[in-house]
C-alpha cells in the first residue's frame, strides 16, 4: 500500500498526459470537458498530499519540500499570470467583424466591455484552450517537485509505452479501413492516424516519443551493462537472456514509435525522422568505439546493433505505407524553407498584423480564426486556405497574436527556466568527465557523453517539437503540449551525481 501512495503521483501525471493522447490529441474540448476537469482534482491533490518520498524521508517531509519548492519556483507564479490572462477574457468578450456582423450591424459594438483587458471572441473556443494549460501546468509542477528521479524516469517509460500503445491501435485501424479514430463514422471521412485527426500533430507527438525511447532504451543498456549480474544463481545461459531482455525490451516502443511516425504521413516528422535516425545510429556507434571494452566485446557488440540496423531497414521496406515515398517526393528545398519562413503563405503576415493591433494580450484561445480575414487582402481571399486555415502554421507566431506578448514571453520564459538547470548540469559534469581517469570517464567526445542518454534524447525530442513548430502547429495539440513540457520537467531525472560547485573547486 505504502508504495502505491508513493507513486501516485506518477500515476496521477501519467494519467492525464494519456488522457489528452487518448481523447482525439487533446484537440476537442467537448471530449476532454468530462474527464480532464477531475483529473486535474486528482493530480493537484496528488501533488500537494501524496508526493513521492525521497529515500529515508517521511511523507511530512516530503509534502514539506514540495510545497517550499513550489514557494521558490517561478515556474508556478509564470503558470498562474498566463491561467489569468486566460481566465479573464471568459468575463470580457468581443464581437467577430465577420461571423458576428450581423450583430454588428444591429448596433451591438464590437469592441469587448473591457478593451485593455485580454478578451475573447467565443468563451467556449476559448475554453477549450483553458483545458489545455491548466492540467498541463499542474503537470509541469508535479514533474518537477512532487516526483523524485526514479519517478521521473518512470513516467517518461509510461509515456513511450503509451505512445506505442496508441500506435498499435493505429495500425489496427489502418489494416481495417478506419475512415475515422475509434471506428466511429463521419460525414467527411479524413486522413488520420491513431487518435490524431491531423496528421502533423500525430507525427510530432510520435517523433517525440521515438527519441525518448530511444534514449530509455541506451540509457537502460547502460545501466544493466554496468549493474553486478541480476540472477548469480542462474546458468550463463539464463544470465545472458535475462540481461538481453532487461536491457532491449525497450526496442518494442522504438520500433512502435519510428512505424507510427511514418504512418501519419506526415512530411516534417518523416523527415526529422530520417535525421534523427542517423543520430541515433551515430550516437551508438561512437559510444561503442571509444568506450573503454576489449577489442572482441566491442566487435559482438558492434555486430549487434548492426543486425538491428538491417531489421530495421528490411521492416521500413517491408512495413511502411507506400504514401510515404509519395509524400516525401512531394518535397523540395524552396517548399520547405518557404514554410518555416511564411513566405510562401499569408498566415504569418497576417498574424503579424493582428499582433501588433493587439501587442499586449493578444486576441485570445482561437481568435485567429475570427480575425484572420480582416487582415486579408483580396489575393489571399482568392486564395484562402479552407482546410486548416484556421491556423498559423507556425505556433510561436499564433502563440503571439492570440496571447499577446504576456502570455508568450511567459511560456518562452518557462522553458528557459527548464532547461537552465539541464545545460547547467551538462557543462558541471563535461567539465568533470575531463579530469576523471581514463577507465572511469565517459566515452570521447566528452561533450556529448557526458550527459545521461536519458536527459540528451529527451533534449533531441523535444528541439524536433520545436523545429516542427516553425512550419505547422504540433502545439495546438494538447497531447503535444503537455509531453513537451512535461518531458522537459523529466529530463534531470537521469542526472545523478552531477557535482558541486564547492567539489568542482
Amino acid at each position: 500500500m505504502n508504495k502505491i501512495l508513493n507513486n501516485l503521483a506518477v500515476v496521477l501525471v501519467f494519467l492525464t498526459l494519456a488522457a489528452f493522447s487518448w481523447l482525439y490529441g487533446g484537440s476537442r474540448a467537448e471530449k476532454l470537458m468530462p474527464l480532464i476537469p477531475w483529473l486535474w482534482v486528482f493530480l493537484f491533490e496528488a501533488l500537494l498530499f501524496f508526493p513521492q518520498r525521497r529515500e529515508y524521508e517521511t511523507t511530512a517531509d516530503a509534502r514539506s519540500r514540495v510545497t517550499k519548492g513550489l514557494k521558490r519556483d517561478p515556474v508556478l507564479y509564470l503558470a498562474l499570470l498566463f491561467l489569468v490572462i486566460l481566465i479573464i477574457p471568459f468575463f470580457n468578450q468581443g464581437l467577430c467583424q465577420v461571423c458576428d456582423y450581423p450583430k454588428i450591424i444591429a448596433g451591438e459594438s464590437a469592441e469587448p466591455p473591457m478593451p485593455y483587458l485580454p478578451f475573447c471572441i467565443d468563451a467556449e473556443e476559448h475554453f477549450g484552450v483553458f483545458l489545455w494549460f491548466f492540467p498541463m501546468f499542474t503537470a509541469l509542477l508535479a514533474a518537477r517537485h512532487a516526483l523524485v528521479q526514479s519517478g521521473k524516469r518512470l513516467l517518461l517509460e509510461f509515456m513511450v509505452w503509451n505512445a506505442a500503445a496508441l500506435a498499435l491501435l493505429g495500425f489496427c485501424q489502418a489494416s481495417t479501413g478506419a475512415e475515422f479514430p475509434f471506428w466511429e463514422k463521419d460525414v467527411d471521412p479524413v486522413y488520420f492516424f491513431s487518435t490524431f485527426g491531423y496528421p502533423n500533430m500525430g507525427g510530432s507527438f510520435f517523433l517525440m516519443m521515438f527519441a525518448f525511447s530511444v534514449g530509455l532504451w541506451q540509457q537502460k543498456m547502460i545501466e544493466i551493462e554496468d549493474s553486478p549480474m541480476l540472477d548469480v544463481q542462474k546458468s550463463k545461459s539464463e544470465k545472458f537472456m535475462v540481461r538481453m531482455v532487461c536491457s532491449h525490451y525497450l526496442l518494442v516502443a522504438v520500433i512502435f514509435n519510428f512505424f507510427a511516425t511514418l504512418f501519419t504521413l506526415c512530411r516534417a516528422a518523416i523527415m526529422m525522422l530520417g535525421v534523427v535516425s542517423v543520430l541515433a545510429v551515430a550516437y551508438c556507434l561512437l559510444r561503442l568505439v571509444f568506450a573503454p571494452h576489449q577489442r572482441a566485446k566491442k566487435i559482438k557488440k558492434a555486430a549487434f546493433l548492426l543486425g538491428w540496423i538491417v531489421v530495421f531497414a528490411i521492416g521500413v521496406a517491408i512495413f511502411a505505407p507506400e504514401e510515404v515515398m509519395n509524400e516525401l517526393n512531394t518535397v523540395n528545398t524552396v517548399e520547405a524553407l518557404d514554410r518555416i519562413s511564411g513566405k510562401g503563405q499569408y498566415h504569418a503576415r497576417v498574424a503579424g498584423e493582428i499582433f501588433k493591433d493587439y501587442p499586449v494580450f493578444g486576441v485570445g484561445g482561437w481568435g485567429y480564426r475570427h480575425f484572420c480575414m480582416q487582415y486579408m487582402s483580396d489575393e489571399d481571399l482568392k486564395n484562402i486556405q479552407v482546410v486548416g486555415g484556421i491556423n498559423v502554421h507556425n505556433d510561436s507566431l499564433q502563440f503571439l497574436c492570440e496571447h499577446g506578448a504576456v502570455g508568450f514571453l511567459s511560456l518562452f520564459s518557462i522553458l528557459v527556466i527548464l532547461l537552465v538547470p539541464v545545460f547547467k548540469a551538462w557543462y558541471a559534469l563535461y567539465r568533470a568527465a575531463r579530469f576523471t581517469k581514463k577507465g572511469n570517464a565517459p566515452p570521447k567526445p566528452l561533450f556529448l557523453y557526458s550527459l545521461p542518454s536519458g536527459t540528451f534524447w529527451v533534449l533531441v525530442g523535444n528541439a524536433c517539437v520545436i523545429v516542427h513548430t516553425f512550419a505547422d502547429c504540433p502545439l495546438r495539440s494538447a497531447a503535444v503540449l503537455s509531453a513537451f513540457f512535461v518531458s522537459l520537467a523529466c529530463a534531470p531525472g537521469f542526472l545523478q551525481g552531477v557535482p558541486s560547485r564547492s567539489k568542482r573547486r
